[in-house]
């Protein structure tokens, strides 16, 4: 990154001490100028890599920081420092440090802010998010909600002042205000995740009493194996990395997180299982999570609270042919082109070194000659399978241009193995060629899940060297919680 805080900070007024002083405001304003004029040309370079973005914020506060802007936030220490200085100042370094990985810390600042300038909109739209992400990061319910109360309040005062609602702020609110939702743990756990926020629940501070006994543990959270399973052990002592796998397969674990049996139905695993400690009004939760959904919410040293079960509907995420999209959302299947065996000779030689998704080799039976741009030339398609039984397993179906006994080298060739890469999954996915509408298109189908019946499916169309999307349809989940019958 080409910044300049090796000049910035040799410029910076330092502090004796802890002693009082007034801050330098010509050097802070200078330095907020540079830093202001910095931050979009590296924001826009580094917005896909976040934890370069994050290292950036981290940058900027610190400069200010070494600067004294910690002084603007005390009248006493604010000196000469203008009242429109001040404002916009701390306004940017609270920004900034509620993109860092505590956002929490920059609520304080932000209130500051709207302390000093009450009717300034963008203070208050920068306070109601900040404190949104408080909510993420905070460990205990009372944290939760006094971030929650804190943002609310500041959209409140943005859309008085604005004139318009800051984006998601109703539905936040309705999250977060409605006594329905956290009426019981399960309906909690539903809501958020039927809203995509469950992000927003975890938390746990270390120690933490996380049976409700009145004794401090340690959680640990950790995968073990290939398979990457998820382990959870808790202890009222301080446990190394190295002896937690030990302490927790050796039933040295002072607190049960087990799932209670249950007579009605039997226990369900996906492909992708998580744990998540959940704090909740009395105490705290584990949630059992699986493909990106709650399976079961479970009390600790008591046993299953509840489980979920899913409803999936189909939607139409991305439509750019309707008549085609309106048979995919449908469920209907398309006809498949015709394929055929390949031949031993016309087979991909060395097909381990294959750039092809996935890390094993992928097995090359048949194919189809196939023309999917009207306007473009005939190419033969491949179909490979590929299975791996390390780690956690993987399997799916794909497809790629063939050329004599390797793959096609051109651009369209790498756009398809590109558009399945980021569609790829472990679980079954699988591509192929299909007739609709008059166009020869290839289908990417989605893999498994848990309680889905029909898997998410997406229609490409190549024109010239590219490979655009014709529809995309996602199968969106909605939680419903389910008491179960229990018996220890």
């Amino acid at each position: 990154m080409k910044i300049i805080f090796a000049a910035i900070l040799a410029l910076l007024v330092v502090s004796s001490g802890d002693q009082a002083r007034a801050v330098d405001a010509e050097h802070l304003r200078k330095l907020h100028d540079r830093l202001l004029a910095e931050y979009p040309v590296e924001r826009k370079k580094n917005l896909n890599t976040p934890t370069v973005l994050a290292r950036f914020y981290l940058r900027l506060t610190a400069a200010l920081e070494d600067a004294g802007v910690k002084e603007l936030l005390d009248d006493t220490k604010a000196g000469v420092v203008p009242p429109g200085t001040r404002i916009a100042i701390l306004n940017d370094y609270g920004f900034w440090l509620s993109k860092t990985d505590d956002p929490r810390i920059s609520v304080p600042v932000l209130q500051k802010v709207t302390e000093l300038a009450p009717a300034r909109a963008v203070a208050q739209l920068n306070l109601g998010d900040a404190a949104r992400s408080g909510v993420t990061a905070a460990e205990t319910w009372e944290q939760k909600n006094k971030f929650a109360t804190i943002s609310m309040k500041a959209y409140s005062a943005y859309q008085k002042l604005a004139g318009k609602e800051a984006p998601d702020a109703k539905e936040f609110q309705a999250l977060h205000a409605t006594a329905s939702v956290s009426e019981n743990v399960c309906s909690y756990v539903a809501a958020l995740y039927n809203h995509g926020r469950q992000d927003e629940m975890w938390g746990y501070p270390d120690p933490v009493d996380i049976a409700g006994d009145g004794k401090l543990r340690h959680v640990y959270i950790f995968d073990q194996g290939t398979a990457h399973l998820p382990v959870i052990f808790a202890s009222t002592k301080a446990v190394p990395e190295e002896e937690r796998l030990n302490g927790a397969l050796g039933g040295d674990g002072e607190v049960d997180f087990n799932r209670t049996l249950d007579q009605s139905r039997a226990e369900e695993y996906g492909g992708r299982p998580e744990l998540h400690v959940l704090p909740f009004r009395d105490g705290y939760y584990l949630v059992y999570q699986d493909d990106g959904g709650p399976v079961v919410v479970v009390k600790p040293n008591r046993g299953t609270v509840c489980r979920f079960k899913r409803n999936f509907a189909a939607v139409v995420a991305e439509d750019h042919a309707p008549a085609i999209c309106k048979e995919a959302g449908a469920g209907k299947a398309f006809d498949k082109i015709p394929n055929q065996p390949l031949s031993n000779q016309d087979k991909p030689t060395e097909a381990a070194s294959l750039d092809l998704p996935g890390t094993g080799t992928p097995d090359f039976q048949r194919y189809s000659d196939v023309k999917l741009d009207p306007a473009g030339v005939s190419g033969r398609i491949g179909y490979y399978e590929y299975s791996s039984g390390s780690g956690p397993g993987c399997d799916f179906n794909g497809v790629a241009f063939l050329k004599g006994q390797g793959l096609e080298k051109s651009a369209r060739a790498k756009d398809l193995i590109e558009a399945q890469a980021q569609a790829m999954d472990c679980r079954g996915s699988a591509a192929f060629l299909v007739r609709a509408n008059g166009e020869n298109l290839i289908e990417l189908s989605g893999g498994r899940a848990l309680q889905r019946s029909a898997p998410p499916r997406t229609l490409l169309r190549l024109r010239s060297d590219r490979f655009e999307t014709v529809c995309r349809v996602e199968q969106r989940p909605t939680y419903i919680p389910e008491k179960i019958t229990n018996v220890r």
